[in-house]
Order: structure tokens, then C-alpha cells, then sequence
């Protein structure tokens, strides 16, 4: 992340705060869709829980 130029419409966060909570949004997400596989013997749909996690996660960071 500290490679990259931010966008301008992305508020003003440490880039070690952002990988990290961007870690945690990915792992969370990961853990949920295995729980579901494990109680309910169905498959998640992983694709889209990152879909909504990741444009939440973008929404929470932009500048207001």
C-alpha cells in the first residue's frame, strides 16, 4: 500500500492501519464462509462475501 499513491477521495489513514484491517476484513470473511460450510454442509458463496466486505470496507474509508 505505501507504493501505491492513494486515491484522492480516500481518507487520510496509516497504510500499516489500512493492510492490517484490510488482513482482517479478508481473514473474517474467510473464517465466516468455513463456519457456514461446517454447520450447515453448504457451500458459501465466498466470491460475493468479499464483494460486500471490501465495498464496505471502501466506504468506511473514504472522505466524507
Amino acid at each position: 500500500l505505501e507504493d501505491r499513491q492513494k486515491p484522492r477521495d480516500m481518507a487520510d489513514h496509516s497504510t500499516v492501519v489500512l493492510a492490517e484491517m484490510l488482513w482482517a476484513l479478508f481473514s473474517g470473511v474467510i473464517l465466516l464462509e468455513e463456519n457456514k460450510k461446517i454447520l450447515s454442509s453448504k457451500d458459501g458463496n465466498l466470491k460475493a462475501s468479499l464483494r460486500t466486505a471490501s465495498a464496505l470496507f471502501y466506504e468506511g474509508i473514504r472522505k466524507k
